[in-house]
């Protein structure tokens, strides 16, 4: 199910707290960039971690302070770009 639509506490969240945001396919990519579009959300501050580059194209035109994209389209390579698997 794609979500169409935020709380403000889930806004506030993003805004303040999250700084790493996860994208495991180009149809939740694409259902944020709606979402940053529809509440101005500012990802500045954050960094963008997609299993692909079809994934990372989909978010690219908002501005990040970083889109990392998994070496191999898997979740450990991804949680590798944070530190979190070896």
């Amino acid at each position: 199910i794609i979500v169409e639509t935020l709380s403000n506490s889930a806004v506030q969240i993003i805004q303040k707290d999250i700084k790493t945001i996860l994208f495991y396919s180009s149809r939740t990519a694409q259902a944020f960039y709606q979402l940053a579009q529809k509440y101005r959300l500012n990802v500045e501050d954050k960094t963008a971690v997609c299993i692909s580059s079809n994934t990372a194209q989909q978010i690219s035109s908002l501005i990040w302070k970083e889109i990392k994209i998994a070496y191999s389209p898997n979740e450990a390579s991804m949680l590798g770009l944070i530190g979190i698997v070896n």
